[in-house]
């Protein structure tokens, strides 16, 4: 009989879990969804190309400016010289977004440092009234070219590396309203850093659109900077009362380096609260969140399930990332650029870990392991698609996965850490229950033993007042 109920209470804990797990799948969707509704037609350019003018584009719709791009390798090309008796020759077409030093298959290879220019024609119909781009994550300095006009310069353009200050910045520009094709030349310049290009396709749309919906991402984005470090903020002050308690410690930690991390993405609202924010400081900052993330996550894991791990295992999937931070604070953010895909694979290996870990608690039917497994999922799958967007790869085009990824790991988390602290409060008030209950039993048994005495003193001495008059007698 106990078997059975042992049983049940087993399958109905188990059942629980994959309940909580499909809601938080159901959630991590309506984001996706959202995601979606916000996202972008992606309009591909055909050799240097883009015709929209045959694509029934309404007013409130944006679009992407991907494909295949003109490419001048070592040189910055004004409108000027395509407009001369003898243009200069194209030297390739190079996918945006991407980075030019992309080794693919029939696609010429380049150095990460050096200077290049890329030059679409694009066409668009009379419907837009207020035609603009939006452009954001140019590596890392430009100069923007519109129909022979500079509309835009960010950093300091040059081909000799002691002038050229790289810099990073969202603009918005607007674009001359006399005309439905445009020539859209940029200048880009990298020197220091280990990839360079347009590694995110410019936008184009309304301008007052791409105002709309950057205010509503950026205020998205705000709200969930704020609750990331709330949450950092409570846990930290938990550690600080139970300083035993070292999955409050790890989750506190892991919401400052997601609040620190989501102001530079996104919307990047570290420019907006910090304007003089140098780009070494935004790419330090990149680099030092992006190391620690993952083993962040892997320690409050085994915190919570310290019999699903090997110390010796660990002590190896996290001693390169001590190995990249000690780098990091010696040499410069520059020269850790060029590490970037190393860490791609440091991550990779660390995500396989962590999901072998959450495998087995899953298998060991451990406490809330379903819901962790699902929610480390999702983040998994956000962040490989934001690295396959940033290196040109993914078809999918969704605004800011990381952030959706980032949500459904530490709303699981807090829930985790909600269910232990539930669990904990109901054992303290069992046992608080069984104290006062233990306590009434014990005044009970003395009342009854006091009583028992009592029963036994009264004849006794009776019989010995009785006892002693007879002997005086």
């Amino acid at each position: 009989m106990m078997k059975v109920m042992n049983q049940k209470r087993i399958w109905e804990k188990v059942s629980s879990n994959w309940r909580i797990g499909f809601v938080v799948l159901f959630i991590a969707f309506m984001f996706f969804a959202i995601g979606k509704m916000y996202s972008l037609k992606s309009e591909p350019a055909d050799n240097g190309t883009a015709n929209l003018t045959e694509a029934n584009l309404k007013q409130d719709e944006l679009v992407a400016l991907n494909g295949n791009w003109e490419f001048y390798w070592n040189k910055l090309l004004t409108p000027q010289d395509f407009i001369s008796k003898q243009p200069t020759q194209m030297d390739s077409l190079m996918k945006v977004p991407g980075t030019w030093d992309d080794q693919k298959a029939g696609r010429k290879g380049y150095l990460h440092a050096g200077v290049a220019t890329y030059r679409l024609n694009l066409n668009y119909p009379k419907t837009f009234k207020d035609p603009a781009l939006r452009i954001q994550n140019v590596a890392n300095a430009y100069k923007l070219y519109v129909n022979g006009q500079l509309i835009a310069e960010v950093g300091k353009v040059s081909d000799k590396p002691s002038r050229v200050k790289e810099n990073e910045k969202l603009l918005i520009v607007e674009l001359p309203k006399n005309t439905q094709k445009f020539e859209i030349i940029f200048q880009v310049v990298n020197m220091n850093y280990g990839r360079g290009g347009l590694r995110e396709s410019p936008v184009f749309g309304s301008k007052q659109v791409l105002e709309r919906r950057g205010m509503v991402r950026l205020a998205t984005q705000l709200f969930f900077i704020g609750s990331v470090f709330i949450f950092a903020i409570y846990y930290l002050l938990l550690f600080l009362l139970q300083t035993k308690n070292k999955t409050a410690l790890y989750f506190s930690i892991l919401c400052f380096i997601t609040a620190v991390r989501s102001l530079i993405w996104g919307e990047a609202p570290l420019t907006i609260f910090y304007p003089n924010a140098t780009y070494d400081l935004r790419a330090y900052i990149n680099y030092l969140t992006g190391y620690n993330l993952i083993p962040i996550m892997i320690l409050f894991v085994i915190s919570i399930y310290p019999l699903e791990y090997k110390k010796i295992i660990l002590g190896l999937v996290l001693l390169p990332t001590l190995i990249f931070e000690i780098m990091l604070l010696v040499t410069s953010a520059r020269f850790m650029a060029s590490f970037t895909d190393y860490l791609y694979i440091l991550l990779l290996v660390q995500i396989i870990y962590i999901m072998s870990v959450l495998a087995k608690a899953v298998i060991c039917r451990r406490d809330n392991a379903v819901l962790m497994f699902s929610a480390l999922c999702i983040f998994v799958l956000t962040m490989i698609q934001d690295i396959l967007h940033y290196k040109g790869i993914g078809g999918m085009n969704v605004s800011y996965m990381f952030l959706y990824g980032n949500l459904a790991v530490i709303m699981a988390m807090s829930f985790v850490q909600a269910m232990q602290q539930s669990n904990t409060h109901k054992k303290l008030i069992l046992y608080n229950e069984n104290l006062v209950e233990a306590d009434r039993l014990k005044d009970k048994i003395m009342a009854t033993e006091m009583s028992f005495l009592q029963a036994q003193i009264k004849p006794h001495f009776l019989y010995n007042a009785l006892n002693a008059i007879a002997n005086v007698c």
